[in-house]
């Protein structure tokens, strides 16, 4: 799973930040949480191309910032960006940082493609110090529930497995439950074509499914097809939902 994670984010350097409209829409969102102006610890999972370290920059203040992301050549571009922050190239499972010396520890758009969420989170929160705020948006089932109709009509346009909110609620809930906030939002963004939609997706990197990719010319003819009968508005645009869950809390 990583590896191919990786790779399309890898191949999606150069186009990532000009179609990240609804990764923008999330960081914004989420950097309007977060509750102080100076941390001196920041730990940021997920940097990517650096949209969220941006809005990160501009809200808070500190002493030591770190980064991580699996995606190399994403990494490499928040570091053409930001050449006074410490990046790390590594996998969110596998932390290569003491998690106990930072203040905030926060990811946008990020947990979903954790392998190991249930174990991973427990860890980050059970190793973190007292008083650690966390910021975290996830991207959560009911996300493309249009492309997951048409893919048992059709099967084109296969989408990645995400977990409902409940099964991340039950991991935080374990650690003082009383501290922690969620918030899910629907977004619904719209497109003048299917065709328009799916190659600014392709275009972001985030499109790793369990499902092997190949499929008949013939499949993906009746998934545009179909998607604009059963879904174009009449304004004749194509709708896609995303559900988003808004984590935040402190240990």
């Amino acid at each position: 799973m990583k590896l191919q994670v990786k790779r399309f984010f890898d191949n999606s350097f150069k186009t990532y930040d000009n179609n990240a409209n609804i990764q923008k829409i999330i960081a914004n969102h989420l950097a309007g949480h977060i509750s102080k102006n100076y941390y001196e610890q920041v730990l940021e999972l997920g940097v990517g191309s650096g949209l969220f370290t941006k809005l990160l920059m501009d809200k808070i203040s500190f002493k030591k910032y770190v980064g991580i992301d699996l995606s190399y050549n994403l990494l490499t571009k928040a570091k053409s960006k930001f050449d006074e922050l410490s990046f790390i190239n590594a996998d969110i499972d596998y932390l290569p940082v003491d998690i106990a010396r930072f203040d905030i520890i926060t990811g946008s758009s990020v947990l979903q493609w954790l392998e190991f969420p249930k174990n991973t989170i427990s860890l980050l929160i059970q190793n973190a110090k007292k008083g650690t705020e966390f910021y975290f948006s996830i991207f959560l089932e009911g996300t493309f529930s249009e492309m997951k109709h048409l893919y048992h009509l059709t099967g084109f346009g296969s989408v990645f497995n995400l977990k409902d909110e409940n099964f991340y609620k039950d991991i935080f809930y374990n650690f003082n439950k009383s501290e922690w906030i969620f918030e899910k939002q629907n977004y619904v963004l719209y497109y003048d074509s299917v065709q328009e939609f799916l190659k600014q997706h392709k275009k972001t990197g985030a499109r790793y499914t369990e499902k092997k990719s190949f499929t008949s010319k013939q499949s993906y003819i009746n998934f545009c097809r179909l998607y604009e009968e059963l879904f174009k508005n009449e304004n004749n645009k194509i709708p896609v939902t995303y559900s988003i869950l808004y984590i935040r809390g402190v240990k």
